[in-house]
């Protein structure tokens, strides 16, 4: 089963995690916010877009182990290994980051097969559906992690699409 991720990250150079959400293929849905985070580290934009989403909507704030050992339950309840997907490799750097330890073991521990990231072509082919996704009004804004990961699983899912392994992907958004 696929799993589609997102997350929102301090900057591009060090990004240290910020939120993280995911939507399986079945419409099961993981969100949570990093209980801290270096505030001094965000990039602008993270300032300006971000951290005011994060603000005004309720979430789910834990820190580093509540949010490791929350997000093993929830993708251990899959009945198969999933396949995560990801529009940017950033986000599937976080992910491994946060699961720790050893790729491999801790991706079988994690119950994750694979962590796949779309290509750039990929990503420009699907740019004009993402965009419509968010012409409709949602429970949250873009560059909210839960509703980006809802708008790639529902741009992708049934799709053609192969996912890389290679972690070469567009500008995070």
């Amino acid at each position: 089963m696929r799993v589609y991720l997102d997350t929102e990250f301090t900057q591009f150079t060090q990004p240290q995690l910020i939120s993280i959400g995911l939507v399986a293929d079945s419409g099961r849905e993981f969100y949570a916010v990093m209980k801290s985070f270096p505030l001094k580290q965000c990039s602008a934009f993270v300032r300006e877009v971000v951290l005011p989403i994060i603000e005004h909507w309720p979430s789910t704030t834990l820190d580093r182990s509540e949010l490791r050992q929350s997000l093993k339950q929830w993708l251990n309840e899959a009945a198969e290994p999933l396949e995560i997907v990801c529009d940017f490799a950033t986000d599937a750097e976080l992910l491994i980051e946060l699961i720790d330890g050893e790729r491999n073991h801790a991706l079988r521990q994690f119950n994750i097969a694979s962590v796949a990231v779309l290509s750039v072509t990929q990503c420009e082919q699907i740019t004009d559906a993402v965009d419509s996704y968010f012409t409709v009004p949602r429970q949250w804004p873009r560059h909210h992690a839960l509703e980006d990961a809802r708008a790639l699983r529902y741009v992708c899912a049934g799709s053609i699409f192969t996912a890389t392994r290679e972690p070469s992907a567009p500008n995070h958004g």
